[in-house]
């Protein structure tokens, strides 16, 4: 049998080579613009969203059962007046202008159901996962919030869509403010409007892409942690 010669075997490495730069440049190129897609679309989405967070003292029986009350209380006074239109500027001028009104709300409410927790009403941006309403759903990542934090604020959570009112109010009416807001794509996103392999796709890399940076973000928050516990100011 003939063995190959040094050229053939030179040339077959180049090649060889340049085929796996070739692969390794355009799997990059994919990751690239997958993060990018990611990033712009989410953004987008909660751009246009407003969410609620209500988190309760503890897990105990009684103090979800308070956030629950709290939660309804809050929506039943404020939430036909904190989306008067399709703007979520008029809700978010509403929010910040009345956020000492709702938080002295919250407090009464405690008070009514014989707790003396503190109560806090803020609006912050925060890291939400993947939720489904109905049949919108919103990928993980990053959105406004008005947030109620009763007591210790360890238990367990609840948190939907204040703007578009999703959570609380019951029409079709209301999501369809978000399809005049977003783009085509990000709204088919949230919807499920067009369907198909192409949406669930597309839905998955902004949600693994945010669910990932947010990971890498806490291990760099606990890192700094550390640093700082090392070197105490």
């Amino acid at each position: 049998m003939k063995l190959p010669t040094k050229d053939r075997v030179a040339k077959e490495a180049r090649i060889l080579l340049s085929a796996s730069a070739l692969g390794l440049f355009f799997a990059l190129m994919i990751v690239a613009y997958s993060q990018a897609y990611a990033e712009t679309v989410q953004n987008e989405i909660a751009s246009n969203v407003i969410r609620f967070h209500v988190l309760a003292n503890s897990d105990n029986y009684n103090d979800q059962a308070l956030k629950n009350t709290v939660r309804d209380g809050i929506l039943d006074k404020f939430g036909d007046k904190i989306c008067p239109s399709d703007s979520i500027e008029e809700s978010r001028e509403f929010l910040l202008a009345n956020l000492g009104e709702i938080e002295a709300y919250a407090a009464k409410l405690l008070q009514k159901n014989g707790y003396n927790y503190s109560v806090k009403a803020v609006i912050d941006r925060i890291f939400f996962p993947t939720r489904t309403y109905n049949t919108m759903s919103f990928p993980a990542g990053e959105y406004e919030a008005l947030r109620i934090i009763i007591g210790e604020g360890r238990g367990s959570n609840w948190w939907c869509v204040m703007f578009p009112p999703l959570c609380y109010v019951e029409s079709p009416e209301q999501s369809h403010i978000l399809s005049n807001l977003l783009s085509e794509d990000a709204y088919a996103l949230v919807s499920h409007t067009q369907g198909g392999t192409g949406v669930t796709v597309r839905f998955r890399v902004v949600e693994w892409w945010q669910e990932r940076m947010h990971q890498n973000q806490d291990s760099a928050d606990d890192f700094r942690m550390y640093l700082l516990n090392l070197n105490p100011q």
